[in-house]
């Protein structure tokens, strides 16, 4: 057990070896130091601990020496501080990450976590349509290679690396990537998370929500990762867990926009007419003015089978040019359109690329067109199975 406090620039921590079985204190100690020694601080403690547990287990136990990220502590700081505002998934959020990021990275060039949480950022930036996602793709990918440069041992940098390899369609690479990582740190909640979304989109969905459950077992609170597990439910099209599993998001985070859009989907879906207005009209209420808000509206009418209220979205979907022409063949698919949806299709790929189509397959609306042999070629050109 242990505590830390802070005043100023000074650090107490305490911590406590206290067997389970008796109950008893076995060991204890308190640190009185400066910030500026805090990695020196966390060696102490663990060989310590590693020397008392020796003499307890009458066994050799090794507890590697902590490895300095960097001998900064004003950019570990900003370090840390750009990770809470990633955590939050807001576009302002983000955008404020890769500034801490970069000051970071300006007292200490050689900072290897640093680039890794920026790649992060941009990637996110992408992921939520806050930023063109080739662009998202390029400046990780950037980002994440110095990052490996810098320590081809951090699991963040090979993390980040693998998802930024998703904007080539290269799945064996992501899933190489993904796995160095676990090898390296099998307790970064963030690795399990991306490494479960990837299977996902293979199509192996048990190995997906394995992946996703480890994550969530690791970092609890992570309303990202409880996210992913919805998404991933969804997939499976077991609805009722996915709803159950949205609702957990929820209330980790009311104002996620990701989590808030599922519910209104699936709750329209199973007919919960008033819950997936309500969820529509909170998801409006956030960010009216997202790309994706008027397919959005047209899906959930469509789902609630509000025919007209839907085409009449999907035709301001079509003449916005920032629409997302993916989207829209999903709205398509789901009104029976099956052509037109193919058009659409054909328009996204030549717009954007296979990477958003690749990650929007698996949705429910594209059920209707999902044996159909244009569809099948669809998926061969993304490197994925057709059964997936």
């Amino acid at each position: 057990e242990g505590s830390v406090r802070r005043s100023g620039s000074r650090v107490r921590i305490t911590a406590q070896l206290i067997s389970v079985a008796g109950g008893h204190n076995v060991w204890s100690e308190r640190y009185d130091r400066e910030l500026d020694d805090v990695f020196a601080i966390q060696d102490e403690i663990a060989t310590t601990i590693a020397d008392r547990l020796k003499v307890a287990l009458t066994s050799s136990v090794d507890i590697p020496a902590v490895k300095r990220p960097t001998e900064d502590i004003d950019a570990y700081q900003l370090y840390l501080r750009g990770r809470y505002l990633w955590n939050r998934r807001t576009e302002e959020g983000l955008c404020a990450s890769i500034e801490h990021f970069d000051k970071a990275i300006e007292r200490d060039p050689n900072f290897a976590l640093a680039y890794a949480g920026k790649a992060d950022a941009y990637l996110l930036l992408g992921s939520y349509m806050f930023l063109p996602r080739d662009e998202s793709y390029q400046k990780a990918k950037a980002a994440a290679e110095k990052a490996l440069e810098l320590d081809e041992s951090l699991a963040e940098a090979h993390t980040s690396f693998g998802q930024s390899l998703r904007g080539e369609l290269d799945w064996s690479g992501e899933e190489n990537a993904y796995r160095r990582a676990i090898a390296l740190n099998p307790n970064y909640a963030t690795v399990h998370q991306w490494y479960g979304g990837l299977l996902g989109v293979l199509g192996r969905l048990d190995e997906a929500l394995t992946e996703l459950r480890a994550a969530e077992k690791l970092d609890p609170l992570s309303h990202a990762i409880s996210n992913t597990v919805a998404s991933v439910l969804l997939q499976a099209r077991r609805w009722d867990e996915a709803l159950e599993q949205t609702q957990r998001t929820l209330e980790l985070a009311p104002d996620f926009l990701s989590a808030r859009a599922l519910s209104a989907h699936i709750n329209a879906h199973l007919g919960n007419r008033e819950e997936a207005l309500s969820d529509l009209e909170r998801l409006l209420a956030l960010r009216s003015d997202h790309p994706y808000m008027l397919t959005h509206r047209a899906m959930i009418h469509a789902a609630l089978g509000e025919v007209d209220v839907a085409r009449s979205y999907l035709e301001e979907a079509k003449a916005d040019p920032n629409t997302d022409l993916g989207f829209v063949s999903l709205v398509l698919a789901s009104l029976g359109e099956h052509d037109e949806a193919f058009e659409y299709l054909d328009r996204a790929k030549e717009k954007d690329g296979l990477t958003t189509l690749s990650l929007m397959k698996g949705h429910p609306a594209f059920d209707s067109i999902r044996s159909d042999p244009r569809f099948r070629k669809l998926l061969r050109e993304m490197g994925l199975p057709e059964d997936s």
